[in-house]
């Protein structure tokens, strides 16, 4: 539900706010996309970390080395440019280093303007946790430490759906929660999860699984063999040859011609390099002999 929230709403805030800058949370995580600004104009931030927003049971995970190769990536890119105070759990830092797939947004923005970010966002809405402030000109640095003030009720864990951002608040501003409000602006993504829970078993899954393909499958707004071929290219991009057996054989009944998924294969081949041209090739040779 998180992951499928867009940042519309947060967007819409910043921009009445008055932001000074904003990225959104992907694979560098935040802590990558943080230094990215910092180093740019040369700030440091001091991040306080039990600010940090987290999904129950994602601390007990790290504390426990469920550590994602990305997260490894992501810390080497930040490099000596993390200091952490000595008594901050390493988990934290973990935390701050973990790829998002779909994260919410990173927003600076000056003392005096951060009430009204957070009527803004709260009345779209959008839930919102200040991390940290701006301290000073660097090379670009992250201070990762504690706050004294921090109020116990915000490390608990954060509502599927809420967005993030980090403004440039004195001390007495920092980690005030914004609860969002009871209802949420029509068409808002959360009333796909709003209807009666499904019976969960492996069997519903797989049943509401193959739904889903035949109904992305089916022509639409564009035809059968478009789709297809969009399916082909992912299909390659995933390297997965069962994917691609199956894939392969329903464009051919398809009409579709060898050089038309070539020239699919090719666009994918340009988004995902040599793994990709590998993996077409080894497969046409068992297709195309």
């Amino acid at each position: 539900e998180s992951m499928a929230t867009l940042n519309h709403a947060a967007a819409a805030a910043m921009r009445e706010a008055g932001a000074s800058a904003c990225t959104d949370i992907t694979g560098f995580g935040l802590f990558g996309h943080l230094i990215r600004l910092l180093r740019q104009h040369r700030l440091t931030a001091r991040v306080v970390a039990e600010a940090l927003p987290a999904f129950n049971g994602v601390l007990d995970a790290l504390r426990h080395d469920v550590i994602p190769g990305a997260l490894e990536r992501n810390r080497e890119f930040v490099g000596a440019d993390l200091e952490m105070e000595p008594t901050v759990d390493a988990a934290w830092a973990n935390l701050g280093f973990d790829a998002q797939t779909s994260g919410g947004l990173l927003i600076a923005i000056a003392p005096e303007r951060l009430e009204t970010l957070q009527r803004s966002l709260a009345a779209r809405g959008a839930c919102g946790f200040v991390i940290g402030r701006l301290v000073g000109n660097s090379s670009g640095r992250i201070v990762l430490g504690h706050s004294a003030d921090f109020p116990a009720c915000c490390a608990a864990g954060l509502e599927p759906g809420s967005t993030k951002f980090a403004g440039d608040a004195t001390q007495s501003e920092m980690m005030k929660p914004i609860p969002p409000p009871e209802a949420h602006a029509p068409g808002c993504c959360a009333d796909l999860f709003g209807g009666p829970a499904a019976t969960s078993t492996t069997a519903e899954s797989q049943k509401a699984f193959g739904a889903l393909m035949r109904s992305v499958q089916a022509a639409g707004a564009l035809d059968a063999k478009a789709k297809e071929l969009i399916l082909f290219s992912l299909v390659l991009q995933s390297r997965c040859q069962p994917c691609f057996d199956a894939h392969y054989e329903t464009a051919r009944k398809l009409g579709i011609t060898p050089a038309e998924l070539d020239e699919a294969a090719w666009c994918a081949i340009a988004m995902g390099g040599a793994p990709v041209k590998m993996f077409y090739q080894e497969c046409l040779a068992r297709v195309r002999p």
